[in-house]
């Protein structure tokens, strides 16, 4: 449950909990764009907007190019105000510096830094819209559930994250674009964080449990060995497995890319930072990102394992 705080001012209040400010005239959506229910969100909060001359609301957030705030932009009754990093005058000078440099000529930089709504990535294997189309707010039935782990080689502030991914195969035979029967895959959630590897252990189990998991799945290539003997020891009842990397990254997401082109891939609801690291990797230009492995890993098992598409399990 989240806090309510009822900031009271005379003849009027006004609650905040779960990001949103809400007021008899007034809703104030903090971060929209990393919100993963931003769509009920923006839905349920306007019943508050009821009195006054000009109810509305306020979203301050990095502009990702999710459908909702696009939806919102293209409105006419949406105004839109933009405000640059670098302009930012309660910033410290050594801060600006320091980000601006980081950043210069890169996607980040236009979008965290100048506010500038990015849509597709030229070479990023998933786009928007893809993701949108291939969208469900609801996992049907599954036959089987897999809880994927990317681990990090190391713990800390600076590190990596760990991928916790959770991934389904319906049990219905359902055609894809090309009319081909066969069981779809569903993103169900996403887990990842930057934590301890006790913490990724036990966060993995729980999901294992709560979704009546088949598998908790860990890549070992890159000295991720400690996550099996972590299970363990919490929990010897939990089914864990092992896959090895035998291939490039590139090539064992680019199947994985197909699924959701297919229409037999699919994520379930909202999951932001996912769906955009999904969105903003290329090949060859950085690492794969945490989230975006261990999504490849679930799906790879659960679709393309029988085709001989992953290297061994163990």
């Amino acid at each position: 449950m989240a806090r309510v705080y009822d900031l009271t001012v005379e003849h009027d209040h006004e609650f905040f909990a779960g990001g949103l400010l809400v007021a008899n005239c007034l809703v104030w959506l903090e971060e929209a764009a990393a919100m993963r229910r931003l769509g009920p969100a923006l839905t349920h909060s306007a019943m508050g907007l009821r009195v006054g001359p000009n109810p509305h609301y306020i979203a301050s957030t990095t502009p990702k190019p999710r459908k909702e705030i696009r939806d919102l932009i293209a409105r006419d009754d949406v105004i839109t105000t933009k405000g640059r990093t670098r302009d930012a005058i309660h910033l410290p000078e050594m801060m600006r510096t320091k980000l601006v440099q980081q950043y210069a000529g890169t996607r980040l930089e236009r979008q965290e830094l100048d506010g500038e709504l990015i849509d597709d990535i030229e070479g990023a294997l998933w786009s928007w819209g893809l993701l949108d189309t291939t969208r469900v707010g609801a996992a049907p039935p599954l036959s089987r559930v897999v809880v994927a782990v990317d681990p990090s080689v190391s713990s800390g502030d600076e590190s990596d994250e760990m991928g916790v991914i959770v991934a389904g195969l319906g049990q219905q035979y359902i055609p894809d674009r090309n009319g081909t029967s066969r069981r779809h895959g569903y993103v169900i959630d996403d887990l990842s964080a930057r934590m301890a590897p006790v913490e990724a252990a036990r966060t993995a189990i729980r999901a294992y449990h709560q979704h009546n998991a088949d598998a908790i799945v860990a890549e070992v290539n890159n000295g991720g060995d400690w996550i099996g003997t972590v299970v363990r020891q919490i929990d010897p009842t939990v089914n864990y497995q092992t896959v090895h990397a035998s291939r490039g990254k590139l090539t064992r997401a680019e199947p994985v890319a197909a699924l959701f082109e297919q229409g037999a891939a699919h994520l379930v609801a909202s999951l932001p930072t996912l769906e955009d690291q999904l969105t903003t990797w290329v090949a060859g230009e950085s690492d794969s990102p945490d989230r975006l492995d261990a999504m490849v890993w679930a799906l790879t098992l659960l679709q393309l394992a029988s085709a001989g598409n992953y290297a061994a399990v163990a």
